[in-house]
């Protein structure tokens, strides 16, 4: 069995800047199919930010220093990306609730990271059963939309977009069914979230968006309810190529001590006729096998509580 050496968008970028140009690569090269095991990465904390974790909205807060980190490596290429940590634009967090338009709101006004510029919104709304940013339990038929809609620009043009697939989509939902505590029901639906890195010279890196064919089961309204995730499909397509992989979840299940998943399992087939696998490991680490292929990654948006 093959293994590969985990590299990320960074890196990839560094590669790029190093020997001026890119050629494109194959529809699954290292470098996509890593990209596509962290979307699924990030539906599973997207989850656990949705308010699945006693109805809070802290972790929202971590996943932005995760994206910080993500886009700011040890090796980050002076004049593109960002080069420093701190970030008062990143820790400010969303507004308060507000409770006639049962929303919340995280609102990006061109605030700099190092040499990088956070523009756009995330935002929280409510509906269905409940009153103010609450899904009102037991009451079922609760809902939480999370759509995120900003953009990072680096000093020369590179830019990170992260936005709904249709402008008038819904984003990312979850729904409360029924149940309280460990017997209380979710499901979790998304029309598609895009994110499109592309280059100084306008050429796009990376074009990916996740989207559910079929919707999650939430079993566990907390973590330390052994809060699982089973059933249901997310299609994870390279817009460049239009390859795609679509995932399952079977058995996965969170801890108390992390906002996503450590044990169980994602299984796909791909579009091209191979099959892949995402196995839990721990806090934020899995094996990622494709076809023959397999490698170790760190989902960039998961952390220990």
């Amino acid at each position: 069995m093959k293994t590969i050496r985990h590299i990320n968008l960074m890196s990839l970028f560094l590669l790029c800047f190093a020997f001026s140009s890119c050629a494109k690569g194959p529809d699954v090269s290292d470098e996509v199919l890593d990209e596509l095991a962290q979307q699924v990465g990030d539906v599973m904390a997207s989850i656990d930010e949705a308010g699945g974790s006693s109805g809070t909205l802290s972790q929202h807060e971590r996943s932005f220093h995760r994206m910080r980190d993500r886009l700011n490596p040890e090796f980050s290429i002076p004049g593109l990306m960002p080069v420093a940590h701190a970030a008062s634009c990143i820790d400010t967090g969303f507004a308060l609730c507000h409770t006639s338009s049962r929303s919340m709101v995280r609102t990006f006004s061109d605030c700099t990271l190092g040499l990088a510029s956070f523009s756009g919104t995330v935002s929280l709304k409510w509906s269905g059963a409940g009153a103010g940013c609450s899904l009102g339990l037991p009451l079922s038929g609760g809902i939480i939309t999370r759509v995120p809609e900003f953009t990072v620009t680096g000093l020369r043009g590179a830019t990170l977009k992260v936005s709904r697939e249709a402008p008038s989509g819904y984003g990312q939902r979850l729904t409360h069914v029924s149940g309280l505590g460990n017997s209380a029901q979710f499901k979790f639906s998304s029309d598609g979230i895009r994110r499109v890195f592309t280059l100084p010279d306008g050429s796009t890196l990376v074009d990916l968006t996740s989207s559910t064919l079929s919707d999650l089961t939430l079993t566990g309204a907390e973590r330390s309810s052994s809060r699982v995730l089973s059933g249901g499909v997310i299609r994870v397509k390279n817009n460049q190529s239009d390859f795609s992989c679509d995932f399952s979840p079977e058995d996965v299940t969170w801890s108390s001590t992390c906002n996503c998943p450590v044990s169980g399992s994602w299984q796909a087939t791909c579009s091209d006729g191979k099959t892949s696998s995402i196995r839990l490991t721990g806090c934020g680490s899995a094996e990622f096998s494709y076809g023959l292929e397999t490698q170790n990654i760190s989902f960039d948006r998961c952390f220990g509580i």
